[in-house]
């Protein structure tokens, strides 16, 4: 009797020591959301994240090419530069709201972007503004699709954090389509195209704070 007994007690040990195993294992690969979060708005976060991502990415091949000895239009390169770092921070900010919500991230291949940009009739600084505004209304969509699935998922904690994000993005919108309209009128001009670099030298401090301000 008294061997039966120890070896139920190790028979119970074991068989409870693999459930505690098997739980612990099963834990480790959930993340817990806190509160009222929808996985539809956790989808719709990790692809801002993605987009954002890609952006900075696309963005970062312009600052390449206009960086190219062969190009030499340094102060345009150092604000796609700028322009890409930011993009960067922004992807962190999403990031980090999605995992204080409690929700997981989830990381995707990004496809390589383009690293020529030579326009036909037009400059290769205007084709690249004209790039980089098609890769903020992507953007903007994007917010804007986010925002819905958050108001049907009654989830005011992400309208609010998306629609901050919205207003800033009109803005960069408007100064990209600025840029493009003053290069449209100096055309493949080569001595225009240097004045303009020149004077995002001087913009340039201003440009970049503002544009940081407006992204949030």
């Amino acid at each position: 009797m008294k061997r039966h007994t120890i070896k139920w007690y190790n028979t119970r040990t074991t068989t409870t020591q693999h459930t505690n195993t098997n739980k612990t294992e099963n834990t480790t690969n959930m993340s817990t959301t806190i509160g009222l979060y929808s996985k539809k708005v956790e989808e719709e976060i990790n692809k801002q994240i993605h987009l954002q991502l890609e952006v900075a990415y696309a963005i970062d091949a312009a600052y390449c090419y206009f960086a190219r000895t062969g190009v030499a239009l340094t102060h345009v390169g150092k604000f796609f530069k700028e322009v890409a770092k930011i993009e960067k921070e922004i992807a962190c900010k999403y990031i980090k709201y999605q995992l204080l919500r409690g929700g997981k991230v989830n990381f995707t291949n990004i496809p390589a972007p383009q690293t020529e940009f030579v326009g036909k009739d037009k400059s290769d600084v205007q084709y690249a503004f004209e790039e980089a505004l098609k890769h903020q209304k992507r953007i903007e969509n994007q917010l804007r699709h986010t925002f819905e699935v958050a108001t049907s998922e009654k989830d005011p904690e992400t309208e609010q954090f998306i629609q901050q994000r919205m207003q800033g993005n009109v803005m960069c919108m408007y100064k990209f389509a600025s840029f493009i309209g003053q290069l449209s009128r100096i055309g493949t001009d080569g001595s225009g195209l240097f004045e303009f670099d020149r004077r995002m030298k001087k913009e340039e401090e201003k440009t970049h704070a503002v544009y940081k301000q407006i992204r949030g």
